[in-house]
């Protein structure tokens, strides 16, 4: 009786190990047919001030409004980057661009001698994470890094017969021209989750809104420029309007998280021409908050909470293991962003007190003269920290400082860095101290982006 007994116990054991092993399938414990979906929607060059839900009484952005209105509305975020390409990388790797760069290094020692644009194969993103997890996944729009499959996407725009350098024609057609290859995605993947990697270049050059989104701008004095940008702000707001729609339509809008945010940011001035394809000179380019802040949403009907507003610090680094996190699969220990879902959920939300970021190739202007071949941006290192009062500028290779008091000049006009040395030196060991973290995974190799000791 007992040897039966202990068989029988051996058997529930056997049974209770492969009920395990089919739960571990899916990470956290959750199936794969319960995981979102997820769509990141990303705006191209859409300065942060420029929604009707961040208070612009002009800009007409009625579906993204309604998007923050179902969400949680981050109002504070800012970009690793004030250019596509870097923050875009960010997006698929959750890796800062010093790090991507320090990766890099490491890849060439490894002895993979790969173009920088092919690299992205031989690191971990947020496809091949999600493809682990069961997710299809498609590249849709702007996107640097080479075909598709390098980066782990199951299907996309960015196609292997396309010369290594250049992105997908079809990249300025989305959008513009047609969502088709979205739908069709769509359309084969409702019974299992997938990633919608959503980057049409909107409000993006070229500034060709059609008539009917031009026309609502006209009439309040705005300069021909201002008033095509704006144009395409709401063009992209109505391209967002006819995917999530087709979403609806699909009756996946219950499954799906949906996250906005732009690549970076955009200074459009309003009465005057900017003088410059790439926006005003504190935009795009820049080492100013209108280059690198950007609003993020997250949304998803009976799981994020509707009508939340978080006015803390956080950054694109964020956005992969908070997307990582609601799939339910595991990020990199290196990574440097944090989930934001518990901020989201109702936990105390640990708001960084500045906000600190770095370029490798600055906009040039008339105290940076345009460098031989330059198209809009010098090669040079430079620095900021922008904290609620200060925003402090350091161009480390030409050893030129900037400070501005926020609150006294909201314009920036003033460069006061010469009356308070000792903020300077604060905000110097400031950006010493976030570099040193950045880079601790990489640690045994050089540091040639070292700043200065004093």
């Amino acid at each position: 009786m007992k040897r039966r007994w202990l068989r029988s116990r051996s058997a529930a054991q056997v049974l209770l190990l492969l009920l395990s092993i089919l739960v571990v399938g899916c990470e956290r414990g959750r199936a794969v047919t319960d995981r979102p979906n997820i769509i990141l929607v990303i705006g191209d060059d859409h300065g942060f001030p420029y929604f009707g839900f961040m208070g612009d009484e002009l800009v007409k952005t009625p579906e993204l409004d309604r998007l923050a209105e179902r969400g949680t509305l981050f109002t504070n975020v800012h970009s690793t980057a004030s250019s596509c390409r870097p923050a875009l990388n960010t997006l698929l790797t959750g890796l800062h661009p010093l790090q991507w760069a320090a990766e890099l290094g490491t890849l060439e020692e490894a002895g993979h001698h790969v173009a920088p644009h092919r690299a992205i194969e031989h690191v971990e993103t947020l496809p091949k994470m999600l493809a682990r997890a069961g997710y299809a996944s498609f590249q849709a729009g702007k996107y640097w890094e080479g075909p598709y499959p390098l980066a782990g996407f199951t299907a996309g725009m960015a196609r292997e017969d396309l010369p290594d350098k250049v992105m997908s024609p079809s990249v300025h057609d989305l959008g513009r021209e047609t969502l088709q290859p979205v739908f069709d995605f769509i359309d084969e993947n409702t019974e299992r989750p997938f990633f919608l990697w959503f980057a049409p270049m909107l409000p993006h050059l070229p500034l060709d809104p059609p008539e009917h989104h031009r026309a609502v701008y006209d009439g309040h004095g705005l300069s021909a420029e201002a008033t095509r940008y704006f144009g395409n702000c709401t063009w992209f707001d109505e391209v967002t309007s006819d995917l999530l729609r087709y979403v609806a339509e699909k009756g996946l809008t219950e499954r799906t998280l949906v996250v906005y945010l732009s690549d970076n940011g955009w200074e459009q001035p309003r009465e005057r021409e900017s003088g410059s394809p790439i926006g005003g000179a504190r935009g795009k380019l820049s080492m100013f908050e209108l280059g690198f802040r950007t609003p993020v949403i997250f949304s998803w009907p009976g799981q994020v909470p509707a009508a939340q507003s978080i006015e803390g610090r956080a950054s694109l680094v964020d956005v992969v293991p908070t997307l990582a996190d609601f799939a339910g699969v595991q990020v990199p220990a290196r990574l440097p962003g944090r989930s934001l879902r518990g901020a989201i959920e109702g936990d105390d939300f640990a708001s960084a007190p500045v906000s600190i970021g770095s370029m490798d190739v600055v906009r040039w202007g008339p105290d940076r003269p345009r460098q031989p071949g330059a198209r809009f941006g010098n090669h040079e290192r430079a620095y900021y920290v922008n904290g609620a009062r200060w925003h402090y500028v350091l161009y480390r290779d030409r050893g030129v400082e900037e400070l501005y008091d926020r609150r006294a000049d909201p314009q920036m006009e003033r460069n006061v860095v010469a009356a308070h040395p000792g903020l300077a030196r604060r905000f110097r060991k400031q950006i010493r101290g976030w570099q040193s973290a950045l880079l601790r995974p990489w640690a045994r190799r050089s540091r040639p982006n070292a700043l200065p000791t004093s």
